[in-house]
């Protein structure tokens, strides 16, 4: 059993890939309201984060088209650990990327972005990391109900 994502795809405002599980195939996509072209230069690490949860789940590893940043590969190997504790009905994934690149050599026009959520420790990161990040990025829905829309609206 296996994840496999391939076709992975940068065109206006989404980020596309083709996703098979298990011989079940999928279009899956991050839709943005810009154009992402430019910005978004290496979507791999995204459909990474995203599926490992699921090769974890069926069993399998994951293969995944496209460059794939050395840092998180190593990263995810503690992500799943953690995760195997806590759910033992987990197991390890072997990540199998086409290339991979080293992402501690900074880029000079690289920007840093860093999830908030508006709550009280939400400010920790960007209070402790201000010199390094250049923006923020809030997820409408991530941590409350997108129901909600009397709080969203204050």
């Amino acid at each position: 059993m296996s994840v496999n994502v391939r076709n992975i795809s940068v065109k206006g405002s989404r980020v596309s890939a083709t996703v098979t599980v298990n011989q079940d195939i999928n279009e899956v996509w991050y839709e943005f309201p810009y154009n992402m072209e430019g910005i978004v230069v290496r979507p791999a690490n995204a459909f990474l984060v995203a599926f490992l949860p699921i090769a974890m789940r069926v069993g399998g590893n994951i293969q995944i088209e496209g460059e794939v940043s050395k840092n998180l590969i190593e990263k995810l190997e503690t992500y799943q650990d953690i995760m195997m504790k806590w759910y033992p009905e987990l197991h390890r994934a072997e990540i199998f990327p086409q290339n991979i690149y080293d992402d501690l050599v900074l880029e000079h026009n690289r920007k840093i972005i860093s999830c908030f959520t508006g709550g009280v420790d939400a400010f920790y990161t960007p209070i402790k990391h201000q010199e390094e990040i250049n923006d923020l990025l809030y997820v409408w829905g991530f941590d409350l109900p997108i129901t909600e829309k009397n709080f969203y609206a204050r």
